[in-house]
């Protein structure tokens, strides 16, 4: 049995272990993630896996996001954009921006978290101009465009959110409202798990309710869904 510091050797070991460090992340371990990623990106090849090396990209950077290493995170996002650019892999091109879009907002670079998010609706539309029925044209266009952050989000210094909500914390709400678990919001906001759940303790306690649904309830009365 392959443990967590043996290197893997098959496509079907780096498959495993790539799944096995989204777990680790989702559970809320982001430094035990990136080292069984970091040790997996040293046994991955490339060719045919390139797909693979690109998720792998995608799941680091998520981990150091994670671990407040947001530059780290960005520069990890920005190779695998490169590379999925430079190999016309459009399908997968469009989510490392959206990505990277997400990343730099986090990092207050707002003009280039526009700029990522931009590129990453036009890929959108060039894929879903490519199929030809008009039902899964609508429902991809849909789903991706729901991947993206806010391309234009108001200027956070004239911001005033109802029961003192902070900017990060209606992101999260937003996102609650939207029927998405924590995990999912995690992965959408390049957070841990463990993060969102303390902000949805803060959150609950400025709204004064005790679940989701309530939260989510009240997030439609201001507006925020």
């Amino acid at each position: 049995m392959l443990g967590p510091d043996d290197p893997p050797h098959t496509v079907a070991q780096r498959r495993c272990r790539l799944a096995f460090a989204e777990l680790v992340l989702a559970e809320g371990d982001p430094a035990l993630a990136l080292r069984l990623l970091d040790k997996l990106a040293a046994a991955a090849a490339h060719g045919e896996e390139s797909p693979v090396i690109a998720h792998l990209w995608r799941v680091r950077a998520r981990a150091l996001a994670a671990l407040g290493r947001t530059e780290e995170a960005i520069a990890t996002v920005d190779a695998a954009r490169h590379d999925a650019a430079a190999r016309g892999a459009h399908a997968l091109l469009w989510r490392l921006h959206a990505a990277a879009a997400a990343l730099r907002r986090a990092a207050g670079q707002q003009a280039a978290a526009d700029a990522d998010a931009a590129t990453a609706r036009a890929l959108i539309e060039a894929l879903a101009a490519l199929m030809p029925e008009d039902e899964p044209r609508e429902q991809f266009s849909r789903a991706a465009v729901a991947l993206l952050p806010p391309a234009d989000p108001r200027p956070v210094a004239t911001v005033r959110y109802p029961a003192g909500l902070t900017t990060r914390e209606v992101d999260v709400l937003r996102l609650v409202a939207q029927g998405l678990t924590d995990i999912e919001v995690a992965d959408r906001l390049y957070l841990s798990p463990r993060t969102i759940s303390t902000h949805l303790r803060s959150i609950y306690a400025k709204l004064d309710v005790t679940s989701r649904t309530a939260a989510a309830r009240v997030a439609g009365e201001y507006g925020l869904r």
